[in-house]
């Protein structure tokens, strides 16, 4: 049986896990914590978890407890890590699962000396649109894949997550747009899993080169970035984000000898298959709530080494935090 610990009580909780971690007889939440008491109170009352910790003593001191979710800023994901690695919990963490290489190769290191079993939460591998995606393009339906794009492009007024309007010396700005608690912008948020998106549909990244900017200076971090990326089969393709233009545009398109694939990795349900004259569209919806199949799968993989007494550290988890860091930060 796996008792979980949630830690963390913001829109990914709330909008994305839901009741996902309940499942009769292989697991359940024990305890919820965060810094923001009323809102892990208001969470608890909504899903039922079980009880509100009122501090990570309490989770620890509990060795029912082997499963740990964690969902806060990024910046506090390796002191977490850290924390509940000591005790051998098994961690699913919010990606990225750190701020700089020193970070990462530590949690890498720890957890390995640990044996401790770790995943990313890169959801969308696990679901259903993607996974139709990724099946057109193992079996060649387009051919021999040549090259791939990705945009996505909001104004602050429309981000996805965290939308606000800009003011000047504004003290509110979301967590998201602060270097200290996120790391960078859009892209080490919602680009990571684009990221992720080309190396589980096409190939792992090889080479990742970034131009960044910042001209409305809305914050501190970039507001656009493009990039060039090439992958270790030899393909080459860009992605670019932009935080601060009047359109609203999320599209990744892959093409090959023999036709293309266009699609939404946030919004749209559509999937457009175009060969020669020939379209196809497709409705695949997004899997609700979002982390249901990720964590599903989390929990066979998790009680499967409780089990056996094994390990497992996803990898992708790591890569893709690797190329992140690597694009934005020098330490």
């Amino acid at each position: 049986m796996l008792n979980w610990a949630i830690i963390g009580s913001g829109d990914v909780v709330n909008r994305l896990v839901g009741k996902s971690f309940e499942k009769r007889g292989f697991s359940k939440v024990k305890y919820i914590f965060s810094k923001n008491l009323k809102e892990a109170q208001k969470l608890n009352k909504k899903y039922n978890y079980g009880k509100v910790a009122k501090s990570i003593s309490e989770i620890l001191n509990d060795h029912t407890v082997n499963s740990v979710y964690i969902a806060t800023p990024p910046y506090l994901h390796a002191g977490y890590i850290k924390i509940f690695s000591k005790k051998k919990k098994f961690i699913l963490c919010e990606k990225p699962l750190a701020l700089s290489k020193k970070e990462l190769n530590y949690i890498l290191k720890i957890c390995k000396r640990k044996k401790i079993s770790l995943i990313t939460s890169f959801y969308r591998r696990y679901l259903t649109r993607f996974k139709f995606i990724k099946k057109i393009l193992d079996k060649g339906k387009l051919g021999k894949i040549i090259t791939f794009n990705y945009r996505l492009f909001h104004s602050p007024s429309t981000h996805p997550t965290a939308p606000f309007k800009p003011k000047k010396n504004m003290k509110n700005l979301p967590w998201r747009f602060q270097k200290k608690f996120s790391g960078g912008g859009n892209f080490l948020d919602m680009g990571a899993h684009a990221i992720d998106m080309i190396s589980y549909l096409i190939c792992d990244i090889k080479k990742i080169q970034t131009i960044k900017n910042n001209q409305l200076n809305f914050y501190k971090v970039e507001e656009t970035l493009l990039t060039n990326i090439e992958l270790k089969n030899k393909i080459i393709g860009q992605a670019i984000w932009s935080s601060v233009v009047n359109k609203t545009q999320d599209l990744f398109e892959i093409f090959g000898t023999k036709g293309s694939v266009i699609f939404s990795l946030n919004f749209s349900n559509d999937v457009t298959i175009l060969k020669g004259k020939k379209k196809f569209n497709k409705n695949i919806p997004f899997d609700k709530p979002f982390h249901k199949n990720l964590i599903e799968d989390t929990i066979k993989k998790f009680t499967k080494c409780k089990l056996n007494k094994t390990y497992i550290i996803e990898d992708q988890g790591f890569k893709v935090a690797n190329i992140q860091i690597d694009a934005t930060h020098n330490d």
